[in-house]
């Protein structure tokens, strides 16, 4: 009696694309080059369009007896919008839907001890792009199957949570996605020693590590959470490092069909060289590819051998030509000279014709000392939208250079585009003091609000995300401007001038909603306060319990107020009083078996500034002014002086007069008087206090800076 033996085929993995990075070194810059698998010498990512010959090989056999009645199921390369796929089958072979998929099926009903097998393929594939999306969709019941939880797409309340809280505060539904992308890629190892395992996504979620299946499948349940309708993507890529690969891919849709790749952290553009082969609501593959025959011997096994293994690379792909070419990209560095201590950013700018991902490594320069800090932000993912964006690169440089020096910094950035460097130029010696400040004061909710205060008639640039303003700044004036945060993924905005740049980091709150209570609208809290003026917190909320609820501030821990509400809408605004220190803030919202809860801090600053002249000769007289200031300018007889610099006065009364900016972003003014030439080894008492100038003089050498080039 013959018994039927089943072989069945996984037919996906997935080998990580690793970035070409290179090391920047102190005035000089060393770049790796990496040799490409079948020396094809371009990056992936920029692939537009590609022509490969495919070919699927194998063979059938029997361990003892003969086969019968094989059937042999196979994925070849869609035929897609972006996809042309030209076959040459044997005479067993035909092309059958399954599921919307073109599945190869060949049917041989002879006895048979070998059976080879082979299909070729002309593939014409071209890079999926995103231009725009609609506002609004409808999604049918072709669609809704992608929701629903599936083998390895298993949907825990921690991978719920966990999307809703990622997802606060976006907008648009490509923006939510991208940040579901860019958690999983830097969240999980990349591990070869777990190809073929396939974990589903609540064990990936525990154990983060895996290869593309497992970056897919956490992915996919992420993405399924929130409703989108997530399916997989089961076909071949293109690695520098291993070739060509069997992988496991993305697409989400959000009024279309939009491509992620959460491995190679692609989103909205997937390059030509991904040539899919199957589309599925999970990524188990065994129902897909698979292999039936009858045996004579009862004793007797069949055996599939071919390409295609999970895991392994194929060598039946060729290339036969392809298009490449990179996105417009501007690098620059502000301010363009800077000094000791003073904030700077690199802004790359890119002009993208649709949704695609940024990711780019930065290589700081290297010396005896580090002459710029980027803190924690060396890797950079950045969803771009349609138009021109711009990637901020925060960094300080370190107050601790030596005066006597001048330094060229080149930084290396390794990006899906290329590479790039920008020098950041750093003089020791003096230069004329900062005369704006940028002051964030709401950040909560959609937008950030940032106060500009200006001490004199000038252009000032203000650089976000998706643009830039140019802000006409009026001395003695401040100037509010929002920022629509709902629509990007970094958290810095520059603001500078010819001379000056600052950087705001904008902080990422959590707990804006609930699912089902409440959502925050808007928050603001008064940060910075002056001893003489007042602060303020501000909160409104949309409430949808019918019971009545209870709003709550807390200062160091001591409740200053209270008051319960039954309305469906609630603003809360409370005035904070200066009293001098650090305090902090807590404001509660509870609403019994939810709260929404918010803690912070703010300081309150006495507006006092001291500015100080030193001569050694009781002629070049220099100043230092210290206090709470975010920006000052000095006037000596009323004609403005770099502070560091000096000026030379005659023996007699002089006025000093300072134009500053408070940490709260207020325009100040205090003025006094000094006697020139009578400053020997000692020092005046304070002149004035309060609203005027508190004027000490002591001797102080001054330092003579001789700059080595």
């Amino acid at each position: 009696m013959a018994r039927k033996n089943n072989m069945q085929l996984l037919a996906h993995s997935g080998m990580g694309r690793r970035h070409i990075t290179f090391a920047a070194f102190f005035f000089f810059i060393l770049f790796a080059s990496i040799a490409f698998a079948q020396n094809e010498n371009f990056n992936p990512t920029t692939v537009s369009s590609i022509s490969t010959k495919l070919s699927r090989e194998g063979k059938i056999s029997a361990t003892s007896g003969e086969l019968y009645n094989l059937k042999l199921s196979l994925t070849i390369p869609q035929n897609t919008s972006y996809q042309r796929v030209s076959l040459k089958l044997s005479k067993e072979a035909s092309v059958v839907n399954d599921n919307g998929n073109q599945i190869l099926r060949i049917t041989y009903e002879p006895r048979f001890t070998s059976y080879p097998y082979t299909a070729y393929a002309d593939v014409e594939t071209k890079s999926r792009a995103v231009a725009s999306l609609p506002s609004k969709y409808s999604m049918g019941e072709d669609k809704m199957r992608f929701t629903k939880e599936t083998e390895h797409t298993q949907i825990s309340p921690e991978i719920r949570s966990l999307a809703k809280d990622l997802t606060q505060g976006y907008k648009e539904d490509i923006d939510k996605v991208s940040v579901l992308a860019v958690w999983v890629n830097t969240h999980m190892t990349y591990d070869i020693n777990e190809v073929g395992k396939n974990r589903n996504a609540t064990d990936v979620y525990s154990n983060p590590k895996g290869v593309c299946v497992e970056y897919v499948n956490l992915f996919m349940a992420l993405s399924r959470s929130l409703g989108y309708p997530t399916r997989s993507v089961l076909g071949y890529v293109y690695s520098p490092k291993f070739g060509w690969q069997l992988h496991s891919w993305s697409e989400v849709y959000i009024g279309e069909w939009v491509g992620v790749d959460p491995t190679w952290l692609q989103v909205g553009y997937i390059d030509a060289t991904h040539i899919p082969m199957y589309y599925s609501d999970d990524t188990n593959s065994e129902l897909i590819e698979y292999a039936n025959a009858y045996v004579t011997d009862p004793k007797g096994q069949m055996i599939w051998e071919g390409k295609g293994e999970l895991g392994g690379s194929t060598g039946d792909i060729t290339i036969v030509n392809y298009n490449a070419s990179a996105l417009p990209y501007e690098v620059k560095v502000v301010p363009d000279n800077l000094t000791m201590g003073e904030d700077g950013a690199i802004i790359i700018t890119v002009d993208s014709p649709e949704y695609r991902m940024f990711t780019a490594h930065v290589v700081p320069c290297e010396g005896e000392f580090a002459i710029a800090d980027f803190g924690d932000e060396l890797d950079i993912s950045a969803l771009l939208h349609p138009g021109k964006n711009n990637i901020v690169i925060p960094f300080k440089v370190s107050s601790l250079l030596s005066k006597t020096y001048t330094y060229s910094c080149p930084v290396g950035i390794s990006h899906n585009f290329g590479t790039s460097t920008a020098n950041i130029n750093v003089d020791a010696m003096a230069k004329p003091t900062k005369k704006f400040s940028a002051i964030l004061s709401k950040y909560y909710g959609r937008t950030a609000q940032i106060k500009v205060t200006s001490l004199s008639d000038d252009q000032i640039t203000v650089v976000k995300d998706r643009g830039v303003e140019m802000v006409s700044a009026t001395a003695g004036f401040s100037q509010d401007y929002k920022i629509d945060l709902s629509d990007g993924l970094s958290r810095a905005i520059v603001v500078y001038d010819d001379t000056h740049a600052q950087v705001i980091r904008i902080p990422k709150q959590e707990g804006q909603q609930s699912d089902t209570i409440y959502q925050l609208n808007d928050f603001y809290l008064t940060s910075s306060i002056p001893s003489d003026g007042q602060g303020q917190v501000r909160a409104t909320f949309d409430v949808t319990t019918n019971a009545s609820y209870t709003a709550k501030v807390y200062i160091d821990e001591n409740l200053v107020f209270s008051e319960t509400s039954e309305s469906p809408t609630y603003t809360l605004d409370y005035t904070i009083e200066p009293t001098p220190g650090t305090h902090s803030i807590t404001v509660i919202l509870d609403m019994g078996p939810e709260e929404y809860r918010y803690d912070g801090s703010y300081e309150v600053f006495d507006p006092q500034i001291t500015v100080t002249p030193a001569t050694d000769d009781n002629r070049l007289y220099m100043f230092t002014v210290k206090g709470p200031y975010q920006a000052y300018q000095v006037f000596v007889d009323g004609t403005e002086v770099n502070p560091a610099v000096g000026v030379n006065l005659t023996g007699g009364t002089h006025e000093v007069k300072v134009q500053w900016i408070d940490n709260a972003g207020n325009a100040r003014t205090y003025s006094g008087q000094f006697a020139a030439g009578s400053i020997v080894n000692g020092a005046n008492g304070p002149l004035c206090a309060g609203a005027a100038l508190l004027v000490a003089i002591p001797l102080i050498l001054v330092y003579i800076n001789t700059r080595k080039r």
